[in-house]
């Protein structure tokens, strides 16, 4: 019996490179998105919007606050595999893992916007 060490050796290199790029491009769009949010944050902070102007800005907070997120989420993925143990053999276990990350719910950290937080149950919870 032979086993193709080399041809095995090569698919786990080119894996764990195309994660690293994967993870490094992941990290540069993240960067951008936060330079984006920042940028609309200030920009709602420095000008006194009228409604219609608040809900744009609102809007387009949002879309970015959500593609930050998908990034996010991509970014626990790659952590996920970063961190398993090649000898383990256990792969329902980051299955599992992975789509754990659809049936998270988000709490307030502080008491501070509690009465915000308290609202969700008022809206539906949109998950793109």
């Amino acid at each position: 019996m032979n086993f193709d060490w080399l041809n095995k050796i090569n698919e786990l290199s080119n894996f764990t490179n195309e994660l690293k790029q994967y993870k490094d491009n992941l990290l540069i769009r993240q960067s951008e998105i936060d330079r984006e949010i920042s940028d609309i944050e200030h920009y709602i902070e420095n000008y006194n919007l009228n409604a219609s102007d608040g809900f744009k800005a609102y809007k387009i907070l949002q879309g970015r606050r959500r593609k930050r997120r998908r990034i996010k989420d991509e970014l626990i993925k790659v952590s996920i595999i970063e961190n398993i143990d090649i000898k383990s053999n256990n792969t329902q276990q980051i299955i599992d893992r992975i789509e754990g990350l659809d049936n998270r719910k988000y709490k307030a950290r502080t008491d501070v916007l509690i009465e915000l937080f308290g609202l969700e149950d008022r809206f539906v919870y949109i998950k793109e």
